[in-house]
């Protein structure tokens, strides 16, 4: 796939994601959970200062719930954003586990799909729960359009070139370069079409997740402020 290609349109209800949730869509519901696994794990542990398993279990109870009772059927595309609205249905979550005893009662439930990729990183952010649950969302939007990029076919050159220059303190140009065997302007232009790409996708999988179009803009600029 070339670099520079147009991203693919989307179907104007593809903010679905979570209409199709509602509907008991396997995928919709496990790309739902994808995006805001981070977000809702990092508020429990950071934000309400929870243990690693106890953030982990009380994740994996709140989707289930969440899926379970169709609650996104509850969402109101007029009043605001998806995430707004599922940070509001977390704090209701935790509440009622603070006033029902400081523990659920699990009926030792799973998932109808494997999250074993989504692990804690180790990359505590930091702040109030709110705080907290929107970096990672920001963290994880990047680092969803970055592996989507990463799979791309025909761009393998450029996407190790804008790996190495992102993810090594320091990287420069010349040391990109000199690491790939590859010209200076050869960089210069695998950066300028690898970061416009991602940028491409960070919209489109942005948009999935809107109800108002007119909201794409903003949500971007959160991500590339």
């Amino acid at each position: 796939m070339e670099t520079d290609r147009q991203p693919a349109a989307f179907e104007p209800t593809r903010w679905s994601l979570v209409l199709e949730a509602k509907g008991d869509s396997r995928t919709a519901s496990e790309q739902l959970v994808r995006l805001y696994w981070g977000p809702v794990y990092w508020a429990i542990r950071r934000g309400w200062n929870r243990t690693r398993e106890d953030a982990k279990d009380l994740t994996q109870e709140f989707f289930l719930r969440f899926l379970e009772a169709g609650a996104a059927a509850g969402y109101d595309r007029d009043k605001g954003r998806f995430r707004t609205f599922l940070y509001g249905a977390l704090k209701h979550f935790l509440l009622q586990e603070r006033r029902d005893g400081a523990r659920l009662k699990r009926g030792g439930g799973a998932l109808p799909f494997s999250l074993d990729d989504l692990r804690d990183s180790g990359n505590e952010p930091a702040g109030g729960p709110e705080r907290v649950f929107h970096q990672e969302w920001v963290r994880t939007i990047l680092a969803e359009a970055t592996a989507r990029m990463r799979d791309e076919s025909g761009s393998e050159l450029a996407f190790r070139a804008f790996a190495a220059y992102h993810s090594t303190e320091g990287s420069t140009y010349e040391s990109v370069a000199a690491a790939l065997g590859i010209g200076v302007n050869d960089v210069h232009y695998h950066l300028k079409s690898m970061r416009r790409r991602l940028k491409e996708i960070v919209r489109g999988i942005v948009r999935e997740t809107l109800s108002d179009p007119k909201d794409l803009d903003e949500e971007v600029g959160l991500l590339f402020p």
